[in-house]
């Protein structure tokens, strides 16, 4: 008996091929039926459908789709949903076709339907609207169904059930209708949410997306990447914005050489002398039972010949029967414990029978399904054993070529460098190129991508015609210059790749990464939410298509209604777990903490960012998470200090772990304190924390560079609060001190303001009132506390018609409230008593006639009116006066005493001298007025 490995040259490439290519396989999004409802429309999708598969009937409120056999799992989620549209759904199994009968009974009867298939892979899809909703949208659907449901071709019969194809991104309505599709009915939600004028207006904004979505889809791949890199613009904010977010560092593409030709793949033949015996008859049973590919059956019937016949001469040849079917139905049905199973049985032949004819390609096979699996190690080791076996084999160089690939997954860089190096010098130039393409991968993989650029160019210098067969040399060199932040080098590269490789499972990532650098430039935002769509619609299933949306619901997020904002966050959370990448949760919750801090939710900003630490997941990207943790403390810190909301803001130094504050390596914390202290009349403690400020100030590195979320007020900001806190602690030299440091160039308007006005105090306190009047005539709109130091100075000086003209400007300007307006014109009322001006009489009646209904203080202007209009002999009026005087003030028993005898002169005088608020200040009386 003998055991011979015949030659299949047919079959020469396959097991290398597969070999290379499981080394870098990548890993897609599970697909399944889908029904949801949102904005106006039900929204079904069936994935794995051909047009020979289905048929539709519409009859009145009934919609029958026929379809080939459905999931029980499926079924179920059909059975259970029910929306506006559809009120029930039934399934039965159709005897006849031998197929699922999936019967909706529809709400209305004026339900409209439209159906369209998508590929790649080809999706059966069903959108259901009201009718009289569908008027505006006739003309988007139209499109769509020309672009969506292409006719075949007449002429080519075997065309018939070819599912349409799509040349580009063209249907976001498929999903979204203009937002985001939610699983399950929101109708309760959206009706406490919706007023009829908010589903007119909604609808007018579906209709404009739509609009969109069609213009995008008219485009082809070849106008997307038409652009001109010299032309892209990128600005500083923009960058420093773009480097402060993170980026999930895609896998590698490590060099694929499909160039190889000769692998050894051999069929197995079983030679054995016929013979009657009874071994031998049950043998040619069992292979008769394997050879027709009854592997189920086979295992039982070998088990029963092992137990029948222990150590024959077909021991060999029924174990590697054994392990081929245990492969078989691995393939089959994809449980791991036959593909062990298998592998524990090659490894046993190949220790117990090392120079059998089939055990080179044994040896191969075993190393195929470790890297195929990524048991890198274990492959390996069958690799170096193949290479220490069969030194003259002519795979010899092909297999070291996969060896090093290999040990580049298991991070052996030195090891795999040597290996390339070597093979560089061989005397195949196919080798010799499939090295040089490779080296640069050793060195992305070590993250000097400097190295690996300059690598992969002299790769594609000395073999310049041998680009386009190693996919790994264009991606992996747009990576590297991404890395590197040579985002215009990077576009070019990338967009070479997809234009040499547009069906690589690796374009999704290179047309999202194309979307990622033109968001950072400034170019139309369509441009990168194209370059999104394409990578979504193109690649829905696969990594960076799924990377590609949670970037395009993060857009919808942020310039969507308020109402929307919920569903949209929860189809963003709906990804958590489900892109096998490493760093993508916490890409995940970076994106979704955004969205909230760029609405201004900036609470629920921080939390996502500090929950995600909380699982015990270390973020790869930690120091990007400690930063934007600080800018979300420091933007709710900003808003309660513009809000006034003193409290809250210092509270939030008490609750949150000094940790956040302390990692995120902001200065700007102890501004906003300060902020708060000063705020709070706590002038001291803000004094301290102004100081702080200035010293972190002064330490920090490349001020310039900072992003525009950190707090960066002028020093000149910083002086003017600290002289501030100074002067209302009684410190006249420090608050003359910084007050000359501030630079009012630097102040803007509001500032300004400030500063002239606590200049003037300091000046006043300084017994400068000359000087402080000039710096209050700076102020261009003065307020209520302005013009009654500057009316005051004025009058002080002598000065009193101007004090009058200050108060008449700023009456005639402002839009004062009625307490403000009362108590300036009051101010004007003193000063025009005081300088004896003749305009005093008229202006208190008139005074009086504005505020007598208000329940302001002022019985002794009334009280001066009274007397003038005794005096006057005008009694009604008078009386009229006097009983809007407080019955038990001063003022109304004067009135009372001027109104009953003609010595009321004297004891006017006597309550003069009496009540302090009548006697005229020394200066008054001196004749300073």
């Amino acid at each position: 008996m003998e055991i011979k490995s015949i030659l299949n040259f047919s079959l020469i490439k396959e097991i290398v091929i597969a070999l290379l290519v499981a080394i870098g396989m990548d890993q897609e999004v599970a697909r399944a039926t889908e029904i949801s409802h949102l904005n106006e429309v039900t929204h079904l999708e069936i994935p794995n459908v051909t047009p020979a598969d289905y048929t539709i009937k519409k009859n009145n409120e009934v919609l029958e789709v026929s379809i080939d056999g459905l999931p029980d799992s499926e079924q179920k989620k059909l059975k259970e949903y029910s929306d506006r549209f559809i009120r029930k759904i039934d399934i039965k199994k159709s005897t006849s076709l031998s197929k699922d009968i999936v019967t909706f009974y529809l709400a209305d009867k004026n339900i409209e339907i439209f159906d369209y298939l998508t590929d790649s892979p080809s999706t059966l899809s069903i959108d259901l609207f009201a009718k009289d909703e569908a008027k505006e949208l006739d003309a988007e659907y139209e499109m769509a169904q020309k672009l969506n449901k292409r006719k075949p071709e007449k002429s080519e019969k075997s065309e018939k059930n070819k599912p349409p194809s799509r040349d580009v991104a063209s249907a976001e309505f498929i999903k979204s209708i203009g937002y985001v599709t939610v699983t399950g009915d929101t109708t309760e939600v959206k009706k406490s949410i919706e007023t009829e004028e908010e589903k007119i207006k909604k609808r007018k904004e579906i209709n404009k997306d739509l609009l969109r979505i069609m213009r995008l889809a008219k485009q082809d791949s070849e106008d997307i990447l038409r652009f001109d890199t010299d032309k892209i613009n990128f600005n500083k904010d923009s960058l420093i914005e773009g480097r402060n977010r993170i980026y999930i560092k895609y896998p590698v593409l490590l060099s694929e050489h499909k160039y190889v030709s000769d692998v050894l793949q051999k069929d197995i033949q079983y030679e054995f002398a016929k013979s009657n015996d009874l071994i031998t008859q049950d043998f040619l049973k069992v292979r008769k039972i394997y050879l027709n590919e009854d592997y189920k059956n086979f295992l039982k019937a070998k088990k029963i010949f092992v137990l029948k016949h222990k150590k024959t001469k077909f021991d060999e040849m029924v174990n590697h029967m054994e392990a081929e079917a245990y492969l078989k139905i691995y393939a089959n049905e994809n449980e791991k414990i036959f593909y062990d199973r298998a592998l524990k049985i090659y490894d046993s032949l190949l220790n117990k029978y090392p120079n059998s004819p089939v055990s080179e390609r044994t040896l191969l096979l075993v190393s195929y399904l470790r890297l195929q699996n990524k048991q890198y190690f274990e492959a390996s080791r069958n690799l170096r054993l193949y290479l220490t076996k069969y030194e003259k084999s002519p795979l010899y160089e092909n297999i070291q070529l996969i060896l090093a690939q290999s040990l580049v997954h298991l991070h052996e860089y030195k090891d795999a460098k040597k290996m390339y190096e070597l093979l560089m010098a061989s005397s195949s130039a196919e080798i010799q190129a499939a090295a040089y393409f490779a080296y640069g991968d050793i060195f992305f993989e070590e993250r000097d991508y400097a190295s690996a650029i300059k690598s992969y160019n002299e790769a594609i210098k000395k073999y310049p015609t041998e680009d386009k067969i190693y996919p790994n040399v264009y991606f992996n060199l747009g990576e590297t210059q991404f890395l590197l932040g040579q985002y215009k080098e990077s576009l070019n590269s990338l967009r070479k790749f997809i234009e040499q490789h547009p069906q690589h499972i690796f374009a999704s990532f290179a047309w999202t990464r194309m979307g990622e650098i033109f968001e950072m430039s400034e170019v139309d935002p369509k441009k990168w939410k194209g370059l999104f769509n394409e990578s979504y619609f193109r690649f829905e299933n696969k990594l960076g298509g799924a990377i590609a949306k949670i970037n395009l619901l993060y857009d919808q997020a942020i310039t969507s209604p308020p109402q929307k904002f919920p569903f949209i966050i929860e189809q963003m959370q709906s990804y958590k777990d489900k892109i096998p990448l490493k760093q993508a949760n916490e890409y995940l919750n970076f994106k979704i903490s955004d969205a909230y801090y760029e609405t201004g939710k900036y609470e629920n900003a921080i939390k996502i960012l500090v929950d995600h630490f909380k699982t015990g997941e270390v973020p790869d990207h930690v120091e990007k998470f400690h930063k934007r943790i600080g800018r979300g403390l420091a933007a709710q810190l900003r808003k309660n200090a513009e809000d006034g909301k003193i409290v809250e803001g210092l509270k939030t130094f008490d609750v949150t772990d000094p940790l956040w504050f302390k990692k995120s390596e902001r200065f700007d914390f102890s501004f906003y304190k300060g902020e708060f202290f000063r705020k709070a009349k706590l002038y001291s403690r803000a004094a301290v924390e102004y100081e702080r400020y200035l010293k972190d100030y002064e330490k920090a590195p490349n001020k310039q560079d900072l992003d525009k979320s950190q707090r960066m007020p002028f020093l000149s900001e910083v002086y003017l609060r600290k002289a501030e806190c100074s002067f209302y602690q009684d410190q006249l030299a420090p608050a003359r001190e910084n007050i000359s440091k501030t630079d009012f160039k630097d102040l803007d308007s509001s500032l300004l303001h400030e500063y002239y006005l606590l200049n003037a105090k300091i000046l006043v306190k300084s017994d400068k009132k000359g000087e402080a009047i000039l710096s209050l005539e700076n102020i261009e709109k003065k307020g209520l506390e302005e013009i009654l130091l500057l009316s005051d100075l004025l009058h002080q000086s002598g000065k009193s018609k101007e004090a009058v003209t200050a108060i008449d400007k700023y009456v005639e300007s402002s839009v004062a409230n009625v307490e403000d307006r009362f108590v300036v014109l009051k101010k004007k009322l003193n000063i025009l008593e005081t300088s004896d001006n003749k305009k005093f009489p008229d202006f208190l009646s008139r005074f009086y006639a504005e505020f007598k209904d208000n329940k302001f203080d002022f019985d002794r202007e009334k009280y001066l009116l009274f007397s003038q209009l005794v005096d006057q002999k005008k009694t009604k009026e008078a009386e009229e006066v006097l009983v809007k005087i407080k019955p038990q003030s001063y003022w109304a028993k004067l009135a009372l005493e001027l109104k009953g005898g003609n010595q009321w002169n004297q004891k006017y005088q006597k309550y003069i001298d009496r009540i302090p608020a009548m006697q005229k200040s020394k200066e008054e009386s001196s004749g300073s007025n």
